[in-house]
Formats: C-alpha cells, structure tokens, sequence
C-alpha cells in the first residue's frame, strides 16, 4: 500500500498548530503541538479567486515561479524564493490544520451461480481452471491491495438457499455486512478471505435482485467516503427483478431479461453518488452491450471504449487469453481507482475559522520538494484538471486527471495551505 499524505497548513499569529493524523502510519510534517478545544467549522462561500498562470506541473499544476498575489497582504507571496516555507511559517496564515483522503467504501456482488464452476470455453481454454477457481484467488489480492481505511461489503448471488432471507431467490441473509477493512491480518480481511474460499457456485442468475439488495445495504451503511458497486458477473440474469423467474428448459430464459432496468438501476445510483464497475466474465458474450452500458452509466467506462463494441466499456473478460491473469488485473485496476480523491476541510482550532477563498493545494510529485507545484482551483462542471469544492463546501475534490496524476505517485505529497488567496487557473 502507498503512503499519500495531505496537510492543510495554516498559522495563527500565536504559533504554529496542527489537527488531526497522518493517512497509513506516515510521519506528520513538522514537529508540532494540536491545540484544545472545538474549533468552528469553515464559513462563507467561495467566490472567484485571484487568477495566476504558468506552466502546468502535474495537470493543472501551477509553476512556483509564478507568485501568488494576495489582497490581504502588501506583496505578492513569491514561491519560488521562499515562499512555500513563508506560507508554511505563516507570512499570510492564519491556522494550520491536517486531514486524510475519504476512504472507499466497495459493496461487491458477486454471481456464484452454476456455471462460475465451469472453465472459459473461448480462446482455447477448454480443459482450463474453472471460472470460479480463477476467481478466488484473484479477488483475494484484489482485497488485500485495498486501503486500511476501506471499507468492503460482499454479496454473493444467488448464494444458496435460506428461510430467513428477505428475497427467495436470492441469499440476502448471507450477505457479508460492509465494514472497515484495517490492516493487513485484520479480522475483517480474514472473514472475506474466508468467505470467498468456502464459496461453492451453484444456482441461477438473479442479477437485478442481488444488485438492488446490496445497493440498498450500500446506501444503508454510515460509514464515510466516496461509494462503489462492484458487479461481476459470467451470463444472462434468469430472473427479473421480483425473483420472477425467466427460465424455460434446461435452465435457459424463456424470456428475455430486462437488462435495461439493470442499467437504469445503474444509473440512478451513480445520480446518487454510487459509482458502479462492471467485470464480465467468460460466458458472458452475448451480454456485453448491457454490462458495457452499465458500466458507461456507472461512470466507469473505460477510455476509448463503446456499448457497441470491439472495446466494450466494462471490463470484458471474454477475449482475454488468459482469464486468470486478465481477472487479476482487472480487479487490481478497480482496487485503484477506488482509492479517494475527495478530502474533508478540516476542522480549525478554537475561536478560528476557515476562509474558502483563501486555501491554496501544492502537490509535491514523489516528495521530490524541486518539482512542487500548486493545484489551481478549477470550478468547472466535469473538471479535468485542479480542484474544486464539493456542493456543500465542507470538502475537497481533486479534478479527474489531477486524481489520476497523484494515484499514479508511488509516494505523493499533497498540502493544503490557507491564508492566501486562492489561486485559480484560467478556464477556457
């Protein structure tokens, strides 16, 4: 797991403070005391902040030899000279607080049905692992890859047969409640672990019902952070929503299952802040447009790709030659881009507040302190590069390729400063 911390930085003319905790056991920035007492929560509404430009360092990053004009002040806070450290020492500061990314909270729903316990019958992989066998152990690194801080639930669908479940088709009972992973060993992590091994496929395929149910234990939970749906399948639903059963002989649909208000669930849920990823599975062929829509309208869609196809939008595993290899990658690449992007404003020391046109992001790419650079604001709809702040103003969004940039940092520093004028980049 990485290490990314993030610092709000702020002085009062008293001193230097800090508040709150590192993110993954790092070190704190600065040998600093956190005061007592409540402190208020940020006020005002950010308006339009001073503008400064120059060359971008990451996208949407601002070179420190720009200066940062601050209207509060007589001089411009020169960066390039100093000036992070005057912003740091409080030249322009008023308090300095730290705050961690949001965890992810992943809700997985996972087809067990029969045929999971069949091998890939495409690219010439008769007489291979079964999906199911393929599955187990790369779900199990996928997990363990996930933040200490995420949190993970896991339906399996339709997941045996209970009197005590709230559906007859599928196991409800069983699902595997959403909580904090913790560390490496943690009980938590075990009980998945645990859970998946023991997991034999049998059964039909009620997908609608299985994504409704853990959807709605999803938007249940209390616990914080940004939220996704995981859905992995292998073919066709054989049941619509409502447990109605589709099947004719030999288990195949006698009528077609209504795949569009799978997506249209989908897409609620992403209106509802729930994004959704979408991995089909070796016999999932004929279904690849339905999947691939879903994961457009759970706004996972892979980059370049189409509903239409040759390059579907979920994660198609069909044509991978190598089911095991291509699954574990995939779902690695979903454990990263879970990773939050999103940061609370943290909450100040007593008798002081937080003004939100004065707060200011410097990224440092590797800890490399000689390639800082500072993160512009960026209050477009559908930003790109930058950030901005969330509906409420009471937290921090990076920008979608700004996001990109720092997952793909094996060691970022990301500090948030405030006192000075907020820089904003030019928007075009």
């Amino acid at each position: 797991m990485r290490t990314r911390l993030i610092a709000f930085y702020f002085v009062s003319s008293s001193g230097l403070f800090a508040c709150g905790s590192t993110v993954d056991g790092g070190q704190g920035v600065g040998n600093v005391a956190s005061p007592s007492g409540t402190g208020t929560t940020p006020t005002g509404s950010p308006s339009t902040p001073t503008t400064t430009t120059s060359g971008a360092l990451p996208p949407g990053g601002i070179d420190l030899g720009g200066g940062v004009a601050d209207p509060a002040n007589a001089a411009p806070v020169d960066l390039a000279n100093g000036g992070l450290e005057m912003l740091r020492s409080g030249a322009c500061g008023q308090w300095q607080a730290k705050t961690n990314a949001l965890p992810a909270v992943l809700q997985i729903v996972l087809d067990t049905s029969g045929s999971m316990g069949m091998a890939p019958q495409n690219n010439g992989m008769r007489g291979a692992a079964t999906k199911w066998a393929s599955t187990v152990p790369a779900l199990t690194s996928a997990i363990n890859t996930l933040s200490d801080t995420a949190a993970l639930g896991l339906l399996f669908y339709p997941g045996g047969s209970s009197s005590a479940s709230a559906l007859t088709c599928v196991a409800t009972d069983n699902i595997l409640p959403i909580v904090a992973l913790g560390p490496a060993g943690s009980a938590a992590r075990m009980t998945f672990t645990s859970a998946i091994q023991a997991t034999r496929p049998s059964g039909n395929t009620p997908t609608h019902d299985a994504y409704h149910f853990a959807l709605g234990a999803l938007q249940m939970t209390t616990l914080q952070g940004q939220r996704f749906m995981l859905l992995m399948t292998d073919g066709q639903p054989t049941v619509d929503l409502g447990c109605i059963s589709l099947q004719g002989k030999r288990g195949q649909p006698s009528t077609p299952p209504n795949t569009a208000a799978i997506v249209a669930e989908v897409a609620a849920a992403k209106a509802a802040g729930v994004g959704t990823f979408v991995v089909g599975v070796p016999g999932s062929e004929t279904e690849r447009t339905w999947l691939s829509q879903a994961a457009t309208a759970g706004g996972t869609a892979t980059p370049g790709c189409s509903d239409n196809g040759p390059t579907y939008c979920h994660f198609d595993m069909t044509t991978v030659p190598d089911f095991a290899a291509g699954l574990t990658a995939a779902l690695g690449a979903i454990a990263g881009k879970v990773a939050s992007c999103d940061y609370p404003v943290p909450t100040p020391p007593a008798g002081q507040t937080a003004d939100p046109n004065k707060v200011n992001i410097v990224y440092t790419p590797a800890g490399v302190a000689a390639n800082a650079a500072i993160i512009p604001r960026n209050d477009a709809p559908g930003c790109t590069e930058g950030w901005q702040y969330n509906a409420g103003n009471t937290g921090i969004t990076l920008c979608s390729q700004t996001c990109a940039t720092i997952k793909a940092d094996t060691s970022p520093q990301v500090e948030v400063f405030g006192g000075c004028a907020t820089v904003q980049s030019v928007l075009k």
